[in-house]
């Protein structure tokens, strides 16, 4: 099947996009995660690995996972008028990216995050059986076209052919497959992508992509990310591992994931020690959400209030590393005493005045984040030496260790 796309009176394509629905349930309910990172997460249950970049991806799915009730896995896709022959006998398909591995090891996984497809249309193309049949239905129409616009000529009487947009349209080349079509053409056109991400934060989703091809665009997607989280927590995380890298650590696996592969007997178990981990986090990305959703209502009306709150949540983040390597330092237990006074404060449960409580309750001595808690506590005691090589086939750890480092998240 080859794909060509229809130009209409210039050389810019028309606009074609899809809708999202507001994210009505609030962040903690859905996030977006993408079709790379959840493939990464199927080659570390079922192999093979292909490169670091499926670490790195499977960190991302598992942040989606674990810090969200539930996930839309996101699928561009275009709307496809496919001509079996060239007489103008056609049909409309929604094609859309297929998964790499089609999530046979991570199944379990999915159905408990409550997981949904959308898929996200951004393009309108027609395709054909084949080159032969292209070139014979494009001559035809080229034939019509000229007619066309010769008549037009001779009326001048644009208004009159208006509704003839498609016969005047001319046919450009797109792609040989529709596996061709998403693997190097979407992903490099500025304007698909811009048309196709653009939408997600405007709904007000949090989102966890991994794909190369969305990376220029992760500033804009940030929006509705719990930056002040994971940002400081991947900072530190790069620091650390960096300096033991061929000391301890042989191969710098990422936090969520290093907890589930050391908490794993077997490659068999990881999917349920994932599902355990989303059933131990899930007060916990609840409280999380809680104070971002607080920050974001206090921007209205006091935005210093706002800022200690995300500012609080930073400072945590940023002590769970350097705690998760250090050894005979218990983690200070988390009050849920101060929690309650914390939201108990007003009936709405939002803060009346983050920063003088903050300074009257010593709010970095407690653990303000119960996830930072949690992520100190499964980050302790892990076997960094033989993590990699407890799970990954000989092969695998060369593909891996065949590239150079990409700290980017």
């Amino acid at each position: 099947m080859v794909l060509y796309r229809l130009i209409e009176h210039s050389s810019s394509p028309m606009n074609y996009g899809f809708s999202i629905q507001p994210n009505e349930g609030g962040r903690l309910d859905k996030c977006f995660i993408d079709l790379s990172s959840i493939d990464s997460l199927n080659r570390i249950v079922m192999g093979p690995l292909k490169s670091y970049q499926d670490i790195l991806g499977a960190e991302v799915a598992l942040r989606g996972l674990i810090f969200h009730d539930g996930i839309n896995i996101l699928k561009p896709s275009f709307k496809n008028e496919y001509f079996n022959d060239a007489f103008g006998n056609s049909f409309i398909s929604n094609p859309s990216e297929e998964s790499e591995t089609e999530f046979g090891g991570i199944q379990n996984i999915l159905t408990d995050a409550n997981r949904s497809d959308h898929i996200g249309a951004i393009d309108w193309l027609i395709s054909f059986k084949n080159h032969d049949v292209a070139d014979k239905y494009i001559e035809n129409h080229n034939l019509r076209r000229e007619k066309l616009l010769k008549e037009q000529d001779e009326i001048n009487d644009n208004f009159a052919f208006f509704a003839l947009c498609y016969e005047r349209g001319k046919f450009e080349f797109i792609a040989n497959t529709t596996e061709e079509y998403f693997k190097d053409i979407c992903k490099t056109d500025e304007h698909l992508l811009n048309n196709f991400l653009r939408r997600i934060p405007v709904a007000g989703y949090a989102t966890y992509f991994s794909d190369i091809a969305y990376r220029s665009y992760l500033h804009k997607l940030e929006k509705n990310n719990p930056i002040q989280f994971f940002k400081p927590i991947d900072e530190k995380w790069k620091e650390k591992t960096a300096s033991l890298l061929n000391y301890i650590v042989k191969i710098p696996m990422q936090p969520l994931l290093a907890i589930v592969l050391n908490r794993a007997s077997t490659r068999e178990d990881i999917p349920e020690e994932i599902i355990s981990l989303r059933e131990e986090f899930s007060e916990a990305r609840s409280q999380l959400w809680l104070h971002f959703d607080d920050a974001q209502f206090r921007t209205t009306t006091s935005v210093e209030v706002a800022s200690e709150i995300l500012n609080s949540i930073e400072e945590e983040s940023k002590l769970i590393i350097p705690k998760s390597f250090s050894t005979n330092k218990p983690i200070f237990p988390f009050t849920f005493q101060f929690l309650k006074n914390l939201i108990m404060q007003q009936p709405e449960g939002l803060l009346n005045d983050v920063s003088d409580y903050a300074k009257a309750n010593g709010i970095f001595d407690f653990h303000f984040v119960s996830a930072t808690k949690l992520l100190q506590a499964g980050l302790q005691g892990i076997d960094w030496e033989n993590l990699a090589s407890k799970h990954f086939s000989e092969s695998e750890l060369k593909s891996i260790t065949e590239n150079e480092w990409d700290w980017e998240n």
